[in-house]
């Protein structure tokens, strides 16, 4: 059964025509909710509350910082569409290069243009969305892979693949960073607008990614190149402070959402199953409940002991902000896989009440919400939400690079003075304190 795409022929990307032909049955419903969800949020765009009034693109001041957790997806009341955060992660990253971006300038391409394209995205109240997963590369005729970045007259023509977040639904623009080898490190930054000729928005066909990007020689406009042939500044831009500061602090607010939306379904379905007394079971909600609260302290403490950096844009705290990264990945897997043990792998089926009274209306009602949560547990361990968790691992990195990014910002040298301070300080005392022994003894 094969897939036709949806050509993206919107203006500022709020407007999709229908696919033609069916997609996968795995992904029809899910589509066809994305669909109906779109039309929702995209009316909100146009007549709703300006969400741009409300989204700081540098903060100055620790309550505007605070304010970076609720993102878009806050102001559109929870749209699940932005729930996956990649619209919000695309503006603080940009909002950060446009405040700190004249630190990396060499003849001041750089900067200009992030300047520019932030004023025109805010001004057009144009939504970027970024996409962290790998482009893929697409076979010629003879099955070699084709190049992902050709130069033009006019900037970089683009092929290939690109898994996107459910978000490019309404996006306007996609921020990727690209190898210019197929297994290269990333080495370009590009921003490319995905009403584009050649670029065609439809389901993905390998994987669980909900959408693709498929890019034939799409031109992105040097003005839209903001870095080319540098891997090191991408990987700079992109994992390290200022440049991600911001974004990352938008990522283990939304991670820390996901958890506490895990805990509180796992203990649900404990209680429904009447699991909750169970020693090993309750064991491990707990130890579950403490991670949560952890990741809460530690984003508080973030927040709590930002500081102004030069320019007057207010930053996270590094030790905290990506401690709380480094353990979130892990927390969210383990939440996910007690939800079935949680739920006593029970299966609830969804009976109708209608036509019927009293104390089998009650027992309908009690099953139809021991239905819901199953069907939420079903969707954490197999379904979308599943999805997303593995594609963050995809995206953000696996535990070990995010306890190596963790510990590369912790003050190891710093408390090893101290530590070495402590006990020299101590060594000397003791030393004092024997001597001025002695010298009572022999008095």
């Amino acid at each position: 059964m094969s897939a036709g795409p949806w050509p993206h022929a919107g203006q500022a990307g709020l407007r999709l025509e229908e696919a033609e032909g069916e997609p996968p049955l795995r992904q029809a419903k899910e589509l066809d909710g994305l669909r109906q969800e779109r039309r929702k949020l995209a009316d909100w765009l146009r007549k709703g509350e300006d969400p741009w009034e409300r989204f700081p693109a540098a903060p100055r001041s620790r309550g505007e910082l605070a304010a970076l957790r609720g993102g878009w997806r806050e102001a559109a009341d929870g749209g699940s569409l932005l729930q996956g955060g990649f619209a919000d992660y695309a503006l603080a990253l940009l909002s950060a290069w446009d405040a700190f971006g004249e630190a990396l300038d060499i003849g001041g391409d750089f900067s200009r243009r992030a300047r520019a394209i932030v004023r025109a995205l805010r001004e057009e109240r144009r939504l970027p969305v970024y996409a962290p997963f790998p482009l893929q590369p697409e076979r010629t005729a003879s099955g070699d892979r084709a190049p992902l970045l050709q130069p033009s007259a006019d900037g970089l023509l683009l092929t290939g693949v690109q898994p996107v977040p459910a978000e490019a639904l309404l996006a306007a623009e996609l921020l990727l960073a690209v190898p210019e080898q197929p297994d290269g490190p990333p080495s370009a930054l590009l921003l490319v607008p995905i009403a584009s000729p050649g670029a065609e928005l439809g389901p993905w066909q390998e994987g669980d990614a909900a959408l693709e990007l498929r890019l034939r020689r799409v031109l992105v406009p040097q003005e839209r190149v903001l870095v080319q042939g540098d891997a090191d500044r991408v990987r700079l831009l992109l994992s390290e402070p200022p440049f991600a500061g911001l974004a990352d602090f938008q990522r283990a607010a939304r991670e820390l959402e996901r958890l506490e939306e895990l805990v509180g379904l796992a203990f649900a379905l404990a209680e429904r199953g009447g699991r909750t007394p169970e020693l090993e079971l309750g064991s491990r909600l707990g130890l579950l409940v403490q991670r949560l609260e952890t990741q809460r302290a530690l984003l508080l403490a973030a927040e709590r002991e930002a500081a102004a950096a030069p320019g007057g844009v207010w930053l996270p705290a590094e030790v905290p902000l990506y401690a709380a990264l480094a353990e979130s990945g892990a927390a969210l897997r383990e939440a996910a896989a007690l939800l079935p043990e949680a739920a006593g792998w029970r299966i609830a089926v969804p009976v109708r009440s209608a036509g019927r009274s009293g104390a089998a209306a009650s027992a309908d009602a009690a099953a139809s919400g021991e239905a819901a949560l199953a069907e939420r547990a079903r969707c954490w361990s197999s379904g979308r939400r599943a999805r997303e968790l593995q594609l963050g691992l995809l995206a953000w990195g696996s535990d070990e690079q995010r306890a190596a990014a963790s510990w590369s910002r912790y003050p190891a040298e710093r408390l090893r003075g101290l530590y070495r301070s402590f006990w020299q300080s101590w060594e000397a005392g003791r030393t004092v304190g024997s001597a001025q022994r002695r010298k009572g003894e022999d008095e």
